[in-house]
């Protein structure tokens, strides 16, 4: 009895592992299924979906409309395809074929080099959606008078070689030969003409994308085949003719959305966001987050882009172009609607991904009608229209070809139609007189053109903008600018007999409208101090520092405001009053502000872009 009873279970520990044990185990196997599902939704999409092994072009056709294109001028002509920008540096093209990890394959491809200044190859194992960061490579180039094979990968902007094999061909000679890689689960080898070269190189990176790679220009490729390993390609690239897209036959229409079918087919690459495809349309239905992006994989060069669109909730909503990379926004320009609804606004991203702002325009409330929002990209310059009326001209270029892309900042919004026209056809009309002038270093004047008064009574007489109430109270005009990095300076001439009077600029302003969260930096008790500081969200000023000044009242004096990543310095009269003053917010509108009047504001001055070190 005492054996038996020693063997069974105690009824204490059986409710210790009914009541805690099993339902935790329930809630790990929930938990692991939510995380699973919520990766998958939030994962982005890989648009892979048009090829499928074995593969192979010989480029007797024009395949490569929904190719993946990294710089250098893709074409294909005479039965190959072609590299034909000789100021390309590392171009790259990318089929539209994911190879899973552990996936052995063969790929290769006919290169033919005319002249030694040429680097070209392949890719492989090109992962998405970095692909020229992280990536295989195999490379001829020409060093010390002959070619030589170098194989290795890439870690962000830095080549890493493996191996090196030089080839007894002199660089003299035109190369013609068919270059190959064998890739397996752990390693890869390389032949040119069937001959190895090299075998067992490490793999850095496993599955991806295949692609070719060059240097300047010319450089043909041709015969390019993607087989598992021991398979016989296609004489064709096996296209799916559904997920195809096909373009109009219109002259001058270089492309035309179609959305419907899978996105993932569609060369439409998701950057941020949930964009899906629904009744004709290309949605972003994520509301809550700034700058969901998209991207279409190929790039254009002096084209008219027409996108018509409806924001179903919130104002932000607009078009991206010349991104310089479809997986990023740094280097790109952008035109959308304010987030106030107040208006519509322009610039571009800088290398870091800040945002400077070019112009804005005064416009009524987009509401949930469906707008269409043009940008013809020039040479050297650009314009805008929206719903036919022209909002700019002239504006400079700093990314002069490259993808376009849609963008929706807090923001639900159905996109209905894109549309790229080539620069020489009727779909583009020459551009009249300007309604809104674009904010550049050269058209300093230009930055009183869209003021929008807040408080007081703001009147202005060219360059020069005056501020004639009275009151004891801070007067607010906003002058339509939006942007992130800059050098802003204003001549400021306060009342001579005011003893508290004061004036300066009000900057980072989250809303054109409001100055809540806004930084401001001014004079006060009539030119004889500079303070500056930040309103909290009750509107309230709260101080950060200040200084005490002699200047001559009734006299202009130049305030400058140097507005840097993360700090500002200010400047009186060129002489530095304080520097790395503590940023918070990274932008934001920017405003006059005058104490008291009548105070008078001229020869404002504005550089884009963080000043040099």
């Amino acid at each position: 009895m005492a054996t038996q009873a020693a063997i069974q279970p105690k009824r204490s520990n059986h409710r210790w592992l009914t009541r805690y044990v099993i339902p935790l185990l329930a809630a790990a196997v929930v938990l692991g299924i939510f995380n699973v599902a919520l990766y998958s939704r939030l994962s982005p999409s890989r648009p892979f979906a048009i090829y499928a092994l074995p593969f192979s072009d010989d480029f007797a056709q024009d395949s490569i409309g929904q190719w993946f294109k990294f710089d250098g001028e893709w074409k294909v002509s005479e039965g190959g395809l072609i590299q034909a920008n000789p100021d390309a540096q590392k171009a790259g093209i990318y089929l539209p074929l994911w190879l899973d990890q552990g996936q052995p394959y063969q790929a290769q491809a006919r290169l033919v080099l005319e002249n030694s200044s040429t680097p070209a190859g392949m890719s492989f194992n090109a992962q998405y959606p970095s692909v020229q960061q992280k990536r295989h490579f195999v490379e001829i180039a020409a060093v010390d008078g002959k070619w030589q094979v170098n194989c290795g990968y890439t870690q962000g902007s830095e080549s890493k070689s493996q191996a090196v094999v030089p080839l007894e061909l002199p660089v003299d000679q035109p190369l013609d030969a068919r270059l190959r890689v064998d890739v397996g689960k752990e390693s890869y080898s390389v032949a040119l003409d069937d001959k190895v070269l090299v075998r067992d190189v490490p793999l850095q990176y496993q599955g991806g994308l295949v692609g070719l790679n060059a240097t300047g220009a010319p450089v043909r490729f041709d015969d390019l085949a993607v087989t598992g390993l021991g398979e016989a390609a296609p004489a064709k690239p096996q296209v799916d003719p559904q997920q195809a897209q096909t373009l109009p036959d219109k002259a001058g229409v270089l492309y035309t959305s179609d959305f419907t079918g899978d996105i993932a087919a569609s060369g439409w690459v998701p950057m941020s966001g949930d964009w899906v495809f629904r009744d004709g349309a290309l949605v972003q239905q994520q509301p809550n987050e700034f700058d969901r992006n998209i991207s279409y994989n190929q790039p254009f060069e002096s084209y008219r882009m027409t996108v018509k669109f409806r924001i179903n909730q919130g104002t932000g909503a607009g078009l991206l172009f010349n991104m310089p990379d479809p997986t990023s926004k740094k280097g790109a320009h952008m035109v959308r609607y304010a987030d106030d609804g107040s208006g519509v606004f322009w610039g571009y991203f800088d290398k870091d991904g800040a945002f400077t702002g070019q112009g804005f325009k005064g416009a009524s409330a987009p509401g949930t009608d469906s707008h269409v929002l043009e940008v013809i990209s020039g040479v050297d310059t650009y314009a805008i229209l929206l719903d036919g009326q022209q909002l700019a001209d002239q504006v400079p270029l700093v990314s002069q070809r490259g993808y376009p892309g849609l963008t929706t900042s807090e923001s639900v919004a159905s996109f209905q139609q894109v549309k790229i026209s080539s620069m020489n056809s009727t779909e583009t009309a020459l551009v009249g007189d300007q309604n809104a002038a674009p904010v550049t270093d050269a058209q300093a004047s230009n930055l009183l053109a869209n003021t929008q008064t807040l408080s007081g009574e703001w009147v202005k007489e060219g360059a020069t903008i005056r501020q004639q109430a009275t009151e004891a109270t801070d007067y607010v005009t906003g002058i339509g600018v939006l942007a992130e990095q800059y050098t802003l300076s204003a001549k400021i001439e306060l009342p001579k007999d005011v003893a508290d009077g004061g004036g300066g600029v009000i900057f980072h302003m989250p809303k054109r409208d409001d100055s809540k969260g806004a930084y401001m930096v001014r004079f006060g008790d009539g030119g004889k101090q500079l303070f500056w500081g930040r309103y909290s969200q009750a509107g309230e000023f709260q101080g950060i520092g200040s200084a005490p000044l002699e200047t001559e009242t009734g006299q202009p004096h130049q305030l400058t405001l140097v507005v840097k990543k993360g700090a500002f310095d200010v400047l009186v009269d060129g002489e530095q009053i304080t520097a790395d003053a503590p940023l918070d917010a990274n932008s934001g509108w920017i405003g006059l502000t005058s104490f008291r009047g009548p105070t008078v504001f001229s020869d404002l001055q504005m550089t884009l872009g963080e000043p040099s070190k």
